[in-house]
């Protein structure tokens, strides 16, 4: 038999799916009381198969017995069995509406993060990629504004499963163009788009289930990221370089500091669950150790990144990462271009 409670549904998620997201923020927009089970999507558990044959999140079990899978068909029963929550308008038409603006976004946008994950080490096709992007995303913004001008909702200030259904992968491709040095943040013709991406983002649903993880990301994207490129870019330069070491190794040690604070135990961001704040920030402290091998310098000796160091290790023994890193060749031959 397979965990799972008796008394309340019980969903089967991964904090790093989008797709199991959407779930989530069903059952707590709908204030369901409801038991959590989270799977490790490449260490799936063997009695898994017995919840979800396809082995995919989410799947809600009810006490019942009976096992729901596709997030979108979840988050529509949540609505249908607890109609209180008004996560489905009561107007038919209404009810088509947020079926089309879900079936448009499912087609045009849904799939841009992982296109543009996919290209990540090629900067053409990066650079191919963006303009489509911002035509997707600016076509979207004229929907919202069709559906409501004033939002700040897709149905103006009643949130719905329209909305549930779109910001989980408007995240990821967030996300995705950080991890490509790339932003929308000061592109036009966004305004209701963003709009709509702050009331989301506002709701307790959602600053419960995702805050923690976005928070972590913008940190490390702010006071991180730039760090190997900033070094290459002093290579030449001894006395540059050692002027550099001591903001590298402060940067590290505060982000040993908010490892702690997210998880003592560790070894993930999450503590034993492996998230989207692990994959964010694994890529760019792998280049930051190539820079410091070229620049002759380490860390390895450092005092304060034991929190640091066991994630380093948790993160670099998934088979994802195992068997994707670039060789510390591979890395040498991209950074070339920033060694100055």
């Amino acid at each position: 038999m397979y965990p799972h409670s008796a008394d309340k549904p019980t969903l089967y998620n991964a904090r790093i799916c989008p797709f199991a997201h959407r779930a989530v923020l069903a059952l707590r927009e709908a204030n369901v009381q409801y038991e959590q089970i989270d799977i490790d999507l490449e260490n799936k558990p063997e009695w898994y198969s017995q919840v979800n044959p396809l082995l995919k999140v989410p799947t809600l079990r009810l006490p019942t017995g009976e096992i729901l899978v596709e997030s979108m068909l979840i988050a529509e029963y949540v609505a249908d069995q607890y109609p209180e929550s008004n996560l489905m308008p009561k107007s038919a038409f209404d009810r088509y509406r947020v079926r089309l603006h879900i079936d448009y976004f499912g087609n045009n946008v849904l799939g841009l993060p992982f296109k543009l994950l996919g290209v990540n080490s090629n900067e053409a096709a990066r650079q191919e990629l963006y303009p489509t992007i911002v035509e997707r995303l600016r076509e979207l913004d004229a929907r919202l504004v069709e559906a409501s001008v004033s939002g700040p909702f897709f149905l103006g200030d009643r949130y719905s499963v329209a909305d549930i259904a779109t910001i989980t992968f408007i995240e990821r491709l967030e996300v995705a163009l950080k991890l490509s040095e790339m932003s929308i943040a000061d592109t036009t013709g966004l305004d209701r788009l963003n709009q709509w991406k702050s009331a989301v983002r506002s709701r307790p649903s959602y600053t419960k289930t995702v805050a923690s993880v976005r928070l972590h990301i913008d940190y490390f994207g702010n006071n991180v990221l730039g760090l190997p490129f900033k070094l290459l870019g002093v290579n030449s330069n001894e006395a540059a370089r050692q002027e550099l070491y001591p903001t590298i190794v402060e940067r590290l040690r505060e982000l040993d500091a908010r490892l702690v604070e997210a998880s003592v135990s560790g070894p993930f961001f999450l503590g034993d669950r492996y998230s989207v704040a692990d994959i964010a920030t694994i890529t760019f402290i792998e280049r930051l150790e190539v820079a410091l091998k070229l620049s002759e310098m380490s860390i390895a000796d450092t005092t304060g990144l034991d929190r640091f160091n066991q994630w380093k290790s948790a993160v670099r023994s998934r088979p994802s990462y195992t068997e994707t890193v670039a060789s510390y060749d591979e890395i040498v031959a991209a950074f070339k271009k920033f060694i100055k």
